[in-house]
């Protein structure tokens, strides 16, 4: 539900900031504001070009576009995706290659849909999945560019672009963006030969081209999209070169060439060097023949009857999907020369037992080996960088060692792995995505190294059997339900790294349970205060070191008259003192750089809100709950601090505040 909700938020916010868009920098920001109070003088929020908006290091790239951590099924805390136009009023917008440090690698659904202000578009390289609509309706868009590295594009990424709408840009009815051929009209007939120098052939391209017979991809051609040429009923002929690494799902179901029998082997389907499909009454064991290149996304699937696979070194991807509920599959050998396998490739495969991958395998997509219940130890190559819900649902996998190469583990990589009872993170380790490691319920005890920076939402959910847990110096974020209903977790150490502290992180541990931890009504593990109880009144003040206020800590403490934070504090988390409806008054200490939003929502009492440090405030506008997104809108002005309660009660509680040093 939370992630239909994002994408509903996004999409009306997309749509609002481009409705206007030579005025899309006013939109959350300058003198428009955001108050659902008209009459609100917003004149002390001014745009500030210094804020973390400004994508260095890549000095001709656009300024004030809108970011968020890469969000596919799960948070990636390794790279971002561009969201939005946000605050620039570029025509020419260039993106940049890299954000707060870390690589842009999408661009979002939606994300400059009818921005009709735009004129042309820089892709960085880098970049590998365009969105669907993400540039539909920006009406004078006359220029693209797309890098190589860019092989997924959505549904009508540019449609009713200008240069979509050129007939000048149409070859014989069909549109190409560079090296990337984008759609092909369904009047298009005969035979065709793609044009030397394409390196993709998007989703669906040429689906529903009835006329067309004989189509000729040349050399050079490393990927055909899902659904490329589906339904292209006459379609008799086709070549494929050797160049193709991904051919897609369905990419050529409903051909003429594909209903063809005559051109099935044994109930496999080639073209060229390529295997495209095979029938799912295939059983016992089959020999990919010699000199086979790809083996498509989703051929195997469903091919419950089949007990072993052997696969030609020749191969050098697995697609997405290939062998996925293959459930009789007891084991593989992958040869070397493959460098990809796909996402889900072996996915549901319930009585595979062993797996080797070598090591000239550098990328194994998500989900790869989900639900392979009867798997029990996997050695992972050592040039994978990345891993998420790659054996999620392995529930009998106890033995893995992750290679030092590693540096992500994201989205549900090992939930409900049941009989994994260790794990050893390498120092490369640099995020931990949500779910990580959920219903992990024979793990013990678990070290964070220094590397990890990010522990995500619910990483080690409901861990029952988890003791201890030692939190690295580098970790900043520990997010929501991070450890939450970790019943035997008495021992937890969160170093003074550790600036936000999400609600929920550590509820229903034993740590939490255990009354002897509570401090008069309070929680705190080592500098951090975890919790107070709705019971708490009058007048609390924090203990002198502390250095965060955790999410919703002081949530419903509706008979609290007044707390003094020390000058150790450096962040209040998000909802910290909502609903805290008898507050009267709050001085935030010199030492707190940043505010989370709704921290002061719902107090409805507050008349006094005092800064001692009231230089380099900035808000930032929370589109997206799940990611924390923080849009930096500009500056604001705290020195009045009866102003400042409209501000963190109404105005801009939504918003994260921090404070430049």
């Amino acid at each position: 539900m939370k992630r239909k909700l994002l994408s509903v938020l996004l999409t009306a916010v997309m749509a609002l900031a481009c409705a206007f868009p030579l005025a899309a920098c006013d939109l959350f920001g300058g003198n428009s504001g955001s108050s659902d109070n008209n009459d609100e003088d917003t004149s002390t929020v001014t745009p500030n070009d210094d804020s973390p908006t400004t994508p260095d290091p890549d000095k001709n790239a656009s300024q004030g576009l809108w970011f968020a951590f890469r969000v596919e099924y799960g948070v990636d805390y390794d790279s971002y995706a561009v969201i939005g136009i946000g605050s620039c009023t570029d025509c020419d917008i260039v993106i940049p290659s890299e954000y707060n440090g870390l690589p842009v690698t999408s661009i979002r659904d939606d994300a400059f849909r009818d921005c009709s202000s735009l004129t042309s578009i820089t892709i960085p390289a880098g970049v590998t999945s365009i969105g669907d609509y993400a540039f539909s309706g920006c009406s004078n868009l006359t220029s693209i560019t797309i890098p190589d590295s860019v092989t997924d594009i959505g549904v009508g990424a540019f449609y009713n672009t200008a240069y979509y709408n050129d007939e000048g840009n149409w070859e014989n009815d069909v549109l190409y963006i560079g090296k990337h051929l984008i759609e092909a009209r369904d009047t298009l007939s005969g035979a065709y030969t793609i044009k030397s120098g394409t390196k993709v052939i998007r989703y669906a391209a040429f689906s529903g081209c009835k006329n067309i017979t004989n189509v000729t991809i040349p050399d050079g051609v490393t990927y055909i999209g899902v659904s490329a040429f589906q339904y292209c009923d006459n379609l008799t002929s086709i070549t494929i070169p050797d160049s193709v690494t991904y051919i897609g799902q369905n990419a050529f179901d409903g051909t003429a060439y594909y209903n063809d029998e005559a051109n099935w082997e044994n109930g496999v389907l080639y073209i060229n060097n390529h295997l495209i499909k095979a029938q799912t009454y295939l059983s016992n064991t089959y020999t990919i023949k010699n000199g086979t290149k790809t083996i498509a996304a989703r051929s195997f699937s469903d091919c419950k009857n089949l007990t072993s696979i052997i696969i030609p070194n020749s191969v050098v991807g697995i697609g997405n999907g290939t062998f996925r509920s293959c459930s009789s599959l007891t084991s593989l050998s992958i040869p070397y020369g493959v460098i990809s396998i796909g996402e889900g490739a072996f996915g549901e495969c319930s009585n595979l037992t062993n797996i080797t991958i070598p090591d000239s395998v550098i990328n194994i997509g998500r989900a790869a080996f989900r639900n392979c219940s009867s798997l029990t130890s996997i050695l992972i190559p050592d040039n994978i960088t990345k891993l998420a819900g790659t054996f999620a649902y392995c529930s009998n996998l106890s033995n893995i060692t992750i290679p030092d190469s590693v540096t992500n583990i994201g989205y549900d990589t090992f939930t409900c792995c049941d009989k994994l009872t260790n794990i050893i993170l390498p120092n490369s380790v640099k995020s931990i995505g949500e779910e990580a490691f959920e219903n992990c319920n024979g793990l013990t005890s678990i070290t964070i190294p220094d590397s990890v920076i990010y522990i995500g939402e619910d990483a080690f959910y409901s861990c029952d059997s988890l003791t201890s847990v030692t939190i690295g110096n580098g970790v900043t974020s520990i997010g929501d339900g991070a450890f939450h209903h970790c019943s035997s977790l008495t021992s937890i150490e969160i170093p003074d790294s550790v600036t936000n502290i999400e609600g929920g992180a550590f509820s229903g541990t034993a740590y939490y349970i255990d009354e002897s931890n509570w401090e008069n009504d309070v929680l705190f593990i080592g500098n951090h205060l975890i919790k107070a109880r709705s019971t708490l009144s009058d007048t609390y003040s924090i203990r002198n070191g502390t250095k965060t206020i955790a999410g919703s800590a002081f949530y419903g403490c509706s008979s609290l008259t007044s707390i003094k934070i020390p000058d150790s504090v450096i962040s209040i988390g998000s909802g910290a003192f909502s609903y805290c409806s008898s507050l009267t008054s709050i001085t935030i200490p010199n030492s707190v750089t940043s505010i989370g939003y709704s921290a002061f929502s719902a107090c409805s009492n507050l008349k006094n809100a005092s800064f001692e440090n009231t230089e380099g405030w900035i808000i930032g506008w929370r589109v997206d709950w799940i990611v924390g997104l923080i849009v930096y809108d500009g500056s604001i002005d705290v020195t009045d601090p009866a102003q400042n309660v409209v501000y963190l009660t109404d105005t801009y509680y939504q918003y994260n505040w921090t404070r430049s040093e």
